[in-house]
Parts: structure tokens; C-alpha cells; sequence
């Protein structure tokens, strides 16, 4: 009896200390199956889920191996030619998408990078454009929506206008769930200030949720002193913090405010499935660093700004075809402008590699880069499509 007790008994203890080993390795690391080990930790704040990254990425740097293999934008066929690239998508059959700013259409090319066809022209009418700010192709439908003040005109897969969606906010980028309703960045203006806002809209332009706002111009702004009276002026200096959003797929939407390294992902239905931290301590700027940034602005304004305590963590956000999601890092003022640094994290948030590109990514889809060329001798711009020859050596996971 006292000999089955005592098996029991440690039979019992071997199970109490299995169980808190197996959360701690759970909630503290994971493996892939070569064995290496996320550092990280998850968490729950209020039931959600909280990735929490260390600063360093699971694999380290990795470069892609650019190929290029096709240029468009050309002297020799007017056609060609680019104005002002304001926008670029690429459908899930490698169509490609170029909305020219200035002479507000978009421009439909092949795969082959032959031209198809102009959609849409200057106008007030229907399927018309004064100021367009962003396009967007639905994979699913093949529709293109092209974003235009407070009006997004709808195009069918041949091109044809369909229907215009009258918004109550200006919206500047945009992104389509797989029910059709519409994930949008844009401003909004009430009694306290201008702030940036993400908002889900509905296929008729209704606000059906407002997931972040957040001040446009908050880390620029300074007060000035005229006698008794006092004003906030801002200042454009490109290290304000700011709002960035990005779709994940057509079922879930992340965004990020740079002053601080947490991205929050969405549902379709406007839930909050987790947040994604990247544990990294806020940077100040040196002495030399305000120099360059404030010799930059006028005298009056370099009198006036006093730049935020810290720099923004990041300066754009956006996912590849596989989900993976790419955080473009603020460069310091020091930096080289030709080298983009982006850290690269997995669909579910954990931070898997750190990575520079000699062009910043307009889109990586389907082994395929894109990416916006300035030729600074002729003054022409040109989109070039690289291939990623060690496409499937990147992971998109641990």
C-alpha cells in the first residue's frame, strides 16, 4: 500500500512539473525544425493575444536574390512613358497596374509588360477622376477600385465602370475583404484637430467601424509666442509618428502607429485577433542628426520645430503574397537614401528575418518584386519587375 502511494505520489509530482515546462516552452519559445528557437514570449492582455518579439529576428539578415526581367517605361513608344507614378498593383495573374498621378488614369500591362489599355479619364462623370489617390485590385472579383476625393470608382475585369462608392471621409488607401466591405486610411477633421484614421466601410460607403485614429501631425508640432498670444504650428519634417496600415489577405488587416513597435491585427469582423511587439528600445536623435534634419527646413521653421524625444520606429508597412509582413524601418538621418531596411515578420507575428533592398518594394507578390527607378540623367521613371530567385528558400514561418 505505502509502495503504490509513493508511486502515485511521484507519478503525480512528474505530472505537476510537466505541465509548467511544457506552458513555459510553449508561451517562451518555438522551434522550427531545424531547431532554431524564437526567443520571444505570448501573452494575453484582456483575451487578446500578444506576440512579443526580442529585437533580433529568429534567422537573422537575409538578402533577396534580385533578378531583373522586365522594365516598363520607354523613350521609344510614347505609350511607355510614365509622368508621375503615383500607385502600383499587381493582379494574382500578373497584370499590372500604374496610376499615373498626373494624368490621372491607370494604365493596364500584361504580364509581357505589353500595354493593354488606359482605364478611366479626367473628369467629373462617372468612371471620371479629378485627384485619385490610391487603386486597389480585388484577386477574387479581378475589380479595380481607383480612389478619388470622397468618391472610389469600381471597374470590372475588363475595365468597364461599374458603380461609384460615395465616402463620407477622405480615405487615401484602401484594401477589400473577402465580404466585399472596404478597409480605408484616410484623415478626419473634428473640434479637436485633423487626425489619421483606419475605418471599415461597407460596399456603400458607411462607416461600419472605426478601428484607430490617431493626431496627423503629432511629433511636429511646436508653440509659438506672439506677445499674449500663443499658436501651434507644424511642420513637415519626415520624422513625425504616423499611421500605417496594411492588409494581411482579404481576412485580416494589421496597423501600426510609429511611435511605438506594436502592429494590431484584425478579423474581417472588426475583431482584434492579436498584437504584434517588436521589444526594441525607443532612439533619440544626436546632436548631428537635428542638425541634418532641421537644415532641411526653412529659418523660420528651424527656429520654431523642436523634433519629437524619439525617432518613429517604422515608415511603411505592407504584406507579400504569402502573408508575410514587411515593416519598413525609419533610416536614420545619417543613413545611406539608397538602402531601404525592412524587418520581415510571419502571418501570426513572429519577427523572422531583417532584411535591406537597393529599391523599396511597391509589391512582392508571387516570386515577383516590383519596385518604382528614378533615372536621374533623363528624368524618367520606370517600374521594374525583379525575380526572387531564392523565393522559396524565405521562410514564412517558425
Amino acid at each position: 500500500m505505502c509502495l503504490v502511494e509513493g508511486k502515485m505520489k511521484a507519478k503525480h509530482l512528474s505530472t505537476l512539473i510537466l505541465i509548467p515546462f511544457f506552458l513555459a516552452h510553449f508561451c517562451c519559445s518555438k522551434a522550427d525544425e531545424q531547431g532554431t528557437q524564437w526567443k520571444g514570449k505570448i501573452e494575453y492582455e484582456d483575451g487578446v493575444k500578444v506576440v512579443k518579439n526580442p529585437d533580433e529576428p529568429v534567422f537573422g539578415e537575409i538578402q533577396f536574390e534580385l533578378e531583373e526581367d522586365l522594365i516598363l517605361g520607354s523613350e521609344k513608344n510614347e505609350q511607355d512613358l510614365f509622368d508621375k507614378v503615383f500607385d502600383v498593383k499587381v493582379d494574382r495573374n500578373g497584370t499590372i497596374y500604374v496610376y499615373d498621378i498626373r494624368e490621372r488614369k491607370v494604365r493596364r500591362i500584361s504580364p509581357d509588360g505589353e500595354y493593354m489599355e488606359d482605364i478611366g479619364t479626367v473628369g467629373q462623370g462617372p468612371g471620371e477622376f479629378q485627384s485619385p489617390r490610391a487603386i486597389w485590385i480585388d484577386d477574387r472579383t479581378g475589380n479595380l477600385y481607383v480612389v478619388d476625393f470622397l468618391k472610389i470608382h469600381v471597374f470590372d475585369k475588363q475595365g468597364i465602370f461599374t458603380n461609384v462608392i460615395h465616402l463620407q471621409k477622405m480615405f487615401t488607401e484602401i484594401y477589400v475583404d473577402s465580404d466585399g466591405n472596404i478597409w480605408a486610411k484616410g484623415f478626419d477633421v473634428n473640434e479637436s484637430g485633423r487626425f489619421h484614421i483606419f475605418d471599415k466601410i461597407s460596399a456603400k460607403g458607411e462607416v461600419l467601424e472605426e478601428i484607430a485614429s490617431f493626431p496627423e501631425m503629432e511629433g511636429s508640432e511646436t508653440v509659438g509666442r506672439k506677445g499674449d498670444e500663443v499658436t501651434v504650428v507644424s511642420f513637415e519634417h519626415g520624422y513625425e509618428y504616423k499611421l500605417f496600415v496594411s492588409n494581411v489577405d482579404d481576412e485580416s488587416f494589421i496597423y501600426g502607429y510609429s511611435k511605438v513597435y506594436v502592429l494590431h491585427k484584425y478579423d474581417k469582423s472588426g475583431n482584434l485577433l492579436s498584437k504584434i511587439v517588436i521589444e526594441e528600445r525607443p532612439q533619440g536623435f544626436t546632436a548631428k542628426e537635428k542638425d541634418i534634419v532641421l537644415s532641411n527646413l526653412g529659418k523660420k521653421a528651424r527656429d520654431q520645430v523642436q523634433l519629437p524625444k524619439t525617432k518613429p520606429f517604422f515608415k511603411s508597412i505592407f504584406s507579400d503574397s504569402e502573408g508575410r509582413i514587411f515593416v519598413q524601418r525609419m533610416p536614420s538621418p545619417l543613413s545611406d537614401p539608397e538602402i531601404h531596411e525592412y524587418d520581415i515578420l510571419s502571418k501570426e507575428g513572429y519577427y523572422i528575418y531583417r532584411t535591406t533592398f537597393p529599391y523599396k518594394p511597391l509589391v512582392i507578390k508571387n516570386k515577383n518584386f516590383y519596385a518604382l527607378v528614378f533615372d536621374e540623367e533623363t528624368g524618367l521613371e520606370f517600374v521594374k519587375r525583379f525575380r526572387i530567385k531564392n523565393w522559396k528558400q524565405i521562410k514564412a514561418g517558425i
